[in-house]
């Protein structure tokens, strides 16, 4: 019974479905014949299109989010196959248009097109790409003729007429009116009564001079940028696994790895609003663990800048560019290009190494220029995969201090050191002079000091000591050791962990100088961050406009550099999501600028973003 009242609903469901098929391709034909009829009053005027270039759909004359491209309204697109019918109705190709006019691949075959557009606006012409191939699935049009309606109701009609040939090909077909709410196209193909098209793209307006002055300097840049050649490393055909073998492992320390999360990478031959346009997703994908992405742009930023030695990239026999651009910017926002150029690919998958022998990179921007199947002028091209590689002078570990961390941490102190043997210089709270303290808070003071005591592999150790405020009474001094002791305890615990040695202040020791009374000084050695918390950082990038007076400490007068904050702002979010990653249940409790601190390397000019102050955590 049940079965029963399924399948009568189903057929009830398939009815409804049929209904509305038929009204609409009711509606489309009857439009068409509305047309038709009224074509005969209005004079055709016949156009000769203007050939681009050679190319499929990748290869449109520009990009798909280009400013003056004119927008249809893609879901109210209509179209119909008129030759051929399913039943009493012909076959609906309103889908199909609808991906031509994305630039997607389509199997479009048509005999009427409706297109409305999202609001009346002037209308320069239209790049169509089609398909000269013989085959008996295609059908190139020998002649469209397109009927365009302004907001009035006036209507004018143009007829191109298209030679032979047998590749892709674009060409450009000129409208020039000032009004066009609706374009409607029928026509003839060369081999069928139907007619296909690969890809349509409307133009508002010819480019702004601004518009020609940004494409030009691209193609100076080109044309400019010193060409490196990359070092062939490996090849493997498209059955091995000579595209998944990295030549490095992936989580070797001299890879640098960039912001995955804010990875931007599109695909501008398609338009904006079209599945495959956005490729960020995928971008990072093969960023951390390798597949191919088709794109045109892609955007890689860096957590922190850094020395680059080069790049390893897997590129594809087919699908790969002949040609990529290498833009490289720097935190001081200088720009530097290098153009790769590689040789005929002999393998279907191909490793290669790219020299960069740069410092300080925050950001690279790629882009390709053609590709080995579609020729010069394709807009995209593919790459399987892509790591970076830290110059030879940096340091293949956790940036390095005085001394080894052992694991796991038994004891509240990670270093078997006896505590009488610890010496804190300035010795007492009396010998503590402004000069040492380097911060303040609830707690107590942040003091400059040095450790030392005959255990260490070093003599002296320069840290920062979290020092405890001495309270009124015995019993709160206690709590106070209690709690800082826990402190201690849980960080050394999160710093056992060697994903997370990147994000928070190494501790260092426990400090017991107290007396019986539990006065004195108390507290816990953490690693000296020489960089300060991220708003000092910061500052000592900063131009101060008043010259005039250098000692007023004036906020207002100072300028950032917007490329450095940027590379601050990534490292912070960075560190916060590691943090999260690796203690899903970790909950910092005090997130403020103040507890961001900078690790900090002059000499090998690294900087690393943690966060400290863990009194408040819990997991």
């Amino acid at each position: 019974m049940c079965f029963c009242k399924f399948l009568i609903l189903s057929i009830e469901g398939l009815l409804v479905q049929s209904s509305i098929f038929s009204r609409r391709t009711s509606k489309l034909r009857n439009s068409i014949s509305i047309q038709m009829s009224s074509s005969t009053d209005t004079v055709i005027q016949t156009v000769e299109p203007e050939f681009v270039h050679e190319g499929n759909a990748n290869c449109c004359p520009i990009p798909g989010d280009a400013p003056n491209i004119k927008s249809a309204e893609l879901p109210t697109i209509e179209a119909i196959d008129g030759i051929n019918k399913e039943g009493d109705e012909y076959y609906d190709q309103s889908f199909e248009a609808q991906k031509m006019m994305k630039g997607e691949c389509n199997d479009g075959y048509f005999t009427h097109i409706s297109i409305p557009f999202s609001s009346s606006s002037p209308m320069k012409g239209a790049y169509i790409c089609l398909d000269g191939d013989s085959s008996y699935w295609t059908s190139p049009p020998s002649h469209l003729i397109f009927t365009l309606t302004s907001s009035k109701g006036d209507k004018t009609s143009k007829k191109y007429k298209f030679p032979e040939f047998e590749e892709y090909r674009w060409y450009f077909l000129h409208v020039d009116l000032p009004d066009v709410v609706l374009c409607e196209i029928t026509g003839k193909g060369r081999y069928k009564e139907y007619f296909d098209i690969e890809s349509l793209v409307f133009i508002s307006r010819e480019e702004t001079p601004e518009e020609i002055t940004s494409r030009e300097a691209r193609e100076k840049l080109w044309s400019e940028a010193p060409v490196v050649r990359p070092e062939f490393v490996k090849g493997g055909n498209e059955e091995s696994e000579g595209r998944d073998s990295i030549p490095i492992p992936r989580d070797d320390p001299k890879l640098v790895d960039p912001s995955f999360s804010i990875v931007k990478c599109k695909n501008d031959s398609y338009c904006k609003e079209s599945e495959w346009y956005d490729r960020g997703s995928t971008a990072q994908r093969m960023l951390k663990r390798g597949g191919s992405v088709y794109l045109s742009h892609l955007s890689i930023p860096f957590p922190s800048p850094s020395p680059m030695k080069g790049a390893y990239i897997c590129v594809s026999k087919n699908v790969s560019s002949p040609s990529l651009l290498f833009t490289f910017t720097d935190c001081d926002g200088k720009k530097t290009s290098k153009k790769y150029e590689f040789t005929r690919l002999k393998h279907w998958f191909e490793w290669h190494f790219l020299p960069i022998n740069l410092d300080n990179v925050v950001l690279c921007e790629i882009e390709g220029k053609g590709s080995w199947l579609c020729g010069k002028n394709d807009r995209s091209f593919s790459i399987y995969s892509l790591v970076f590689l830290r110059g030879d002078d940096i340091p293949t570990s956790s940036p390095s201090l005085p001394f080894p961390l052992p694991l796991p941490c038994r004891a509240i102190s990670p270093y078997t050191v006896p505590l009488d043997s610890v010496t804190l210089t300035p010795t007492s709270p009396s010998t503590i002079t402004p000069q040492c303290i380097i911060g303040s808070g609830g707690f107590g003071d942040v003091i400059l000091a040095l450790l030392v005591s005959p255990f260490f592999p070093t003599p002296a150790v320069l840290c920062a000591v979290k020092c405890m405020k001495n309270a009124c009474t015995h019993e709160e001094n206690v709590r106070c050791v209690e709690r800082m002791k826990k402190e201690f305890s849980r960080q050394c615990k999160l710093y056992s962990k060697a994903s997370l040695q990147s994000c928070i202040p190494r501790p260092l020791h426990i400090l017991d100088l107290l007396d019986g009374d539990l006065k004195g000084t108390f507290g816990m050695a953490m690693e000296f961050c020489q960089g300060g918390n991220v708003i000092e950082f910061a500052k000592s990038w900063a131009v101060d406009l008043d010259e005039c007076d250098p000692c007023e400490d004036d906020e207002e007068d100072l300028v950032y550099d917007p490329v450095k904050i940027a590379a601050l702002c990534v490292a912070i979010i960075e560190c916060v999501a590691t943090l999260c990653v690796a203690k899903k249940k970790l909950v910092h409790r005090d997130i403020k600028p103040d507890n961001f601190l900078v690790r900090y390397d002059a000499l090998k000019k690294q900087c690393h973003v943690l966060l400290g102050d863990l009194g408040f955590v819990e997991i």
